[in-house]
């Protein structure tokens, strides 16, 4: 079987990772979650809210505001009760926005 080209790979300090490149590559949303829980285990929180289709480049104040919107929804609390656990000393709430 020949080599096809392809996406090149990502370098991490100059040598092909191929973690980050499974992770990055494709448009799974389980993937990620999946290799950083493996890897990280319980010092991994996914914060992944549900966002509207928005074009990537659409840039119009109603289509951020949509977005702002998904973000300012998303829950906290996995990744509040993973610094809670690992940085006690930090805050658990929220920045103002």
């Amino acid at each position: 079987m020949g080599h096809r080209e392809s996406t090149p790979a990502l370098l991490v300090n100059g040598a092909i990772s191929p973690i980050l490149n499974a992770s990055l590559n494709g448009t799974s949303t389980t993937l990620m979650p999946q290799l950083a829980g493996m890897l990280l285990g319980d010092r991994y929180a996914c914060i992944n809210p549900k966002i509207p289709f928005i074009a990537e480049n659409d840039v119009t104040p109603s289509a951020l505001a949509e977005l702002v919107n998904a973000a300012n929804g998303a829950d906290l609390s996995a990744a509040e009760q993973l610094l809670a656990n690992y940085w006690p000393s930090s805050s658990s709430s929220r920045a103002p926005s």
